[in-house]
């Protein structure tokens, strides 16, 4: 996954953008990771359809116990600007709703 890019649409929390208005949906789920399903945190998630990678903050990385290696990967900004970002690539990270149901595996 090193250097991969991530593309992001013009997505805003309910602010005008030159495209119009557009809301993210915010959810709160649990977050963990699959080998230890019962240490879970509960956290907000934006749900953006336009999106094509699945990203968490490093604190949330930090709760779970990812470790591993720095990792640089890209993403491009509304105004179509390729900001370089560094992170872990996380695997085995779950996401399932208030009500227990699994909604997310990451590879």
């Amino acid at each position: 996954m090193s250097g991969e890019s991530v593309e992001m649409k013009c997505t805003s929390l309910c602010k005008a953008t030159e495209g119009g208005v557009t809301c993210s949906k915010i959810v709160l789920v649990y977050a963990a990771m699959k080998e230890r399903p019962d240490n879970a945190y509960r956290v907000h998630a934006i749900l953006d359809e336009q999106s094509n990678s699945s990203l968490i903050s490093s604190e949330l990385a930090d709760e779970l116990g990812v470790v591993g290696p720095g990792e640089k990967y890209f993403v491009t900004t509304c105004s179509g600007e390729k900001e370089v970002k560094y992170g872990r690539h996380v695997t085995g990270a779950i996401v399932r709703s208030l009500k227990d149901v699994l909604v997310k595996i990451f590879y």
